[in-house]
């Protein structure tokens, strides 16, 4: 049910600390919606965060699910302008093969096959104040998916990299230079860029690839934007193009992902 993120957000924003607004945020969502229930538990030092999803056969391959613990985490960190370094991260599914890429983006211990999905930090983190404004929420939200599918603490590779010169591009429309452009903008022959991607186990198709996927997801799960716009966005020829595409990362259609999802 895409705006209901947006809708929550400003709906907690009037709460100081970063317990209240989750505790108002998961009550809201809890509410007004059965495709995920979620609960926030305090277990000694440990918060762990937890969410129960009603139609994982929805999501075969587990993104939904990634983008999900994700949008909570950015933006928790971010209302208290602090990077919540999580202590474990559990799942329900086996380990996944792009189990790597999932390093990236929770840098901390995984665990598989697990009865719960959740994500675990220290509390003391839930006592921290929200230090933004209204102001700041709105641009926050205008500019999703780019502050939310930022990976934080990525470091320098060149693929971190990458992704921040194409995701932070002004334009609605997604910015994929020349791999020889790309390769300027880091001080670099083409043909260094290329060995240095592959050491990291990647490529730019790839890279461009993961970001579109990205997007896509975000754009059908936090806007009302049709296929149409989507597809252009994202550089596809035709909007049949993007769905087959966005079918084969994910399992499953465009229409059926956005009218099954929150």
């Amino acid at each position: 049910k895409t705006g209901i993120f947006p809708f929550m957000a400003h709906h907690v924003f009037h709460y100081k600390s970063l317990d209240k607004m989750l505790e108002q945020g998961i009550s809201f969502y809890n509410l007004v919606t059965d495709d995920v229930q979620m609960k926030l538990v305090r277990a000694g030092d440990v918060a762990e965060f937890e969410f129960v999803f009603s139609h994982p056969e929805h999501d075969p391959k587990h993104f939904f699910l990634e983008f999900w613990l994700i949008i909570w985490h950015r933006f928790s960190s971010w209302l208290i302008d602090v990077k919540i370094p999580l202590t474990q991260v559990c799942f329900t599914h086996p380990k996944p093969n792009h189990s790597q890429e999932a390093k990236l983006l929770f840098s901390c211990r995984h665990s598989f096959n697990r009865p719960v999905v959740k994500f675990c930090f220290h509390t003391k983190y839930l006592d921290l104040p929200c230090v933004r404004t209204r102001k700041e929420l709105t641009r926050f939200l205008r500019e999703s998916p780019a502050d939310l599918i930022t990976i934080p603490g990525s470091g320098q590779s060149y693929k971190a990299q990458i992704r921040a010169i194409l995701i932070h591009d002004e334009s609605d429309i997604l910015y994929c230079p020349s791999f020889e452009t790309l390769a300027l903008n880091l001080n670099m022959s083409a043909q260094t860029l290329r060995r240095r991607l592959k050491v990291e186990g990647t490529s730019y198709p790839a890279i461009k690839d993961e970001i579109r996927r990205d997007l896509a997801i975000d754009y059908l799960l936090m806007s009302n934007r049709n296929i149409n716009y989507i597809s252009t966005a994202l550089g596809f020829s035709e909007p049949r193009s993007f769905t087959r595409a966005f079918k084969q990362w994910t399992g499953v259609s465009p229409s059926k992902f956005s009218r099954s999802k929150v």
